[in-house]
This record gives structure tokens, sequence and C-alpha cells, in this order.
């Protein structure tokens, strides 16, 4: 399962890239808008635990907030 989206989060664009390598998947996020530089975040996930764990990934999302 590789995977791409981009979703809104306020003022944010936020670009999320999956890709399974087997034991780990890796979740890549952008955050970008017009007024702001890119700000990246990147988990190393074990594959077999991934679901629970974004989660995680997802409560970043919502933690991010223009400064």
């Amino acid at each position: 399962m590789n995977t791409h989206r981009t979703r809104k989060k306020d003022a944010l664009r936020v670009h999320e890239m999956v890709v399974n390598l087997g034991k780990i998947v890796l979740v890549t996020l952008f955050f970008d808008s017009e007024k702001r530089p890119v700000i990246e975040a990147s988990f190393i996930l074990p594959a077999d635990s991934y679901q629970e764990r974004m989660k995680t990934v997802e409560s970043v999302i919502g933690a991010i907030r223009l400064l």
C-alpha cells in the first residue's frame, strides 16, 4: 500500500505520503500554506501496528497550528 492524499486543515494543506516497505511503514507529512515555509514530519511505524499508531499521526496533524 503506497498512497498520497492532500487535505486542508485550517489555512494549511496537508500532503500525506505512506509507503509500505514490508516490516515498516514510512509516513511523511508536508504542511504548506501561502504565508509560511513548508513543515515536514516523518514517522517510521511498524507495519504490524500501523493502524493503531496512525492515531498518533492524526494527533500530530491536529496539533499543527500556524504561528
